[in-house]
């Protein structure tokens, strides 16, 4: 009756009265949430892909950064803050390794500001200064916030099965919209542009960065299959494998595919390989020939540049000559979006793009060889720690758990050889969930001497 009662309330007051209305409304999360930091990123992980949409695109209050999903973000980070009691201690060595990424995330950015100029020319927005630290700064660390809260208040084995659970729940929610919206609200299905353009105008997000959800989601799903054997299980892997074919990316579909056969592998049921290769050859004479036509396209030719769609000598090879040519940038790279500042792209050498297309490359470009040892580093530590730890989880379902963890973290590496980017973005948040319960995996059902399981 309570929440009736301020429902029909905050309904008569939003019209007329919006800031009441939103006080209403930050009244009732608090009262819900005041000592829960997991529901609060809960409701978060639910809602991130979503977040470019026009419901959540638009400021809820005339203020700047506004925005449903950062007022969320700021609302979790209060949360965190008030019950900060119950908090872990983040071991030292984990600490120090996210002040390192973050610290090299933060000197990279600082080192595009003074360049803005030169950035804005490729921005339909004009931003000034702190808009653009607004933008692509502080809203980047939104997505990074999540590793942060589960590194320190997710206790309990039951913890990481609400997180593991509410990630299935988000990208079911996705799969299910993207096919409600290609199969009822694109006109001409066939024209591969125009479904791209759809999903850029509904989501927000490209359709190579709504594949990193499922890149790094997928074997989170499988791995909840294979612990829970249910038909919400089977639902799920079926609306996200026909969701992704449906993205029209070639690299959501060879690293989703890659991704099963891997997991299937080291979780040892490469028996299973014929079955899934077999209903493989089933899907193809049923399949869309779009999809056939997209996934192929390059290897009938056998033509590089259609294959790579460009980017080895429209990208790469005139950004590799250039930095070269100077030591500076090699060594310190030339700061956040360094590609829209590069001599190659100033004088038309390179294709108009805002993004490498490879995230080892744009590490180079951004931060150096200094920032792409450092990151890299950081990443395959925490990949070897992950992988290490396999043979040393007794608990079977934590293991299984850490199966899908290392496969994320693999397939993520492989499609960042074609895009994905390193730095915190709208579409890498579910990596950062993905390394922090890798982590939290290894800290307490890790099993050799010394270290302590739950």
């Amino acid at each position: 009756m309570f929440l009736i009662l301020s429902g029909i309330l905050i309904g008569a007051l939003i019209g007329d009265m919006p800031y009441i209305s939103f006080i209403c409304v930050l009244s009732l999360f608090v009262y819900f949430f005041l000592r829960k930091p997991l529901p609060v990123l809960a409701v978060f992980i639910i809602l991130v892909p979503f977040s470019g949409t026009l419901l959540f695109r638009e400021p809820f209050l005339n203020l700047p950064g506004a925005k449903p999903l950062h007022l969320l973000a700021l609302f979790m980070i209060f949360i965190a803050i008030i019950n900060h009691k119950q908090a872990m201690v983040i071991p030292k060595r984990i600490f120090w390794l996210m002040v390192l990424y973050l610290a090299f995330f933060s000197v990279t950015f600082m080192r595009s500001v003074p360049l803005l100029d030169i950035i804005n020319l490729y921005d339909d927005d004009q931003l000034s200064r702190i808009r653009y630290v607004l933008s692509h700064y502080l809203k980047p660390m939104i997505y990074f916030i999540p590793f942060i809260i589960i590194m320190k208040y997710c206790k309990r084995r039951q913890d990481i099965d609400t997180i593991i659970n509410v990630m299935v729940m988000s990208i079911t929610f996705l799969s299910v919209y993207l096919l409600f919206s290609y199969l009822f609200r694109i006109p001409d299905r066939g024209d591969i542009r125009q479904v791209e353009e759809y999903y850029n105008a509904a989501l927000g997000l490209h359709r190579n960065e709504l594949g990193t959800f499922y890149i790094v989601g997928l074997p989170v799903i499988l791995a909840r299959f294979f612990v829970k054997k249910d038909v919400v299980g089977i639902f799920s892997i079926c609306l996200s494998l026909a969701a992704v074919g449906f993205l029209y990316s070639r690299a959501a579909y060879f690293t989703v595919l890659f991704g099963i056969v891997i997991f299937l592998i080291i979780s040892k049921r490469a028996k299973m390989l014929p079955l899934l290769l077999i209903i493989a050859l089933g899907l193809s004479f049923i399949i869309s020939a779009t999809i056939i036509q997209r996934a192929s396209k390059g290897f009938e030719s056998r033509d590089s540049y259609e294959l790579l769609a460009g980017r080895l000598e429209g990208i790469w090879l005139p950004l590799i000559d250039e930095y070269t040519r100077d030591p500076q940038k090699l060594i310190f790279g030339n700061g956040r979006y360094a590609i829209l500042t590069s001599k190659a792209q100033g004088r038309g050498f390179i294709l108009e793009t805002g993004h490498p297309h490879n995230i080892f490359l744009e590490l180079l470009l951004d931060a150096g060889l200094t920032g792409l040892i450092g990151i890299t580093a950081v990443f395959a530590f925490l990949l070897l720690q992950a992988w290490r730890s396999l043979k040393d989880i007794k608990d079977a379902k934590m293991l299984e758990y850490q199966y899908a963890m290392c496969v994320s973290l693999i397939c993520f590496l492989i499609s960042g050889m074609t895009d994905r980017s390193f730095f915190p973005k709208h579409d890498n948040c579910f990596l950062w969930l993905v390394v922090g319960l890798s982590l939290l995996i290894i800290q307490n059902f890790r099993d050799p001497a010394g270290h302590r399981t739950r």
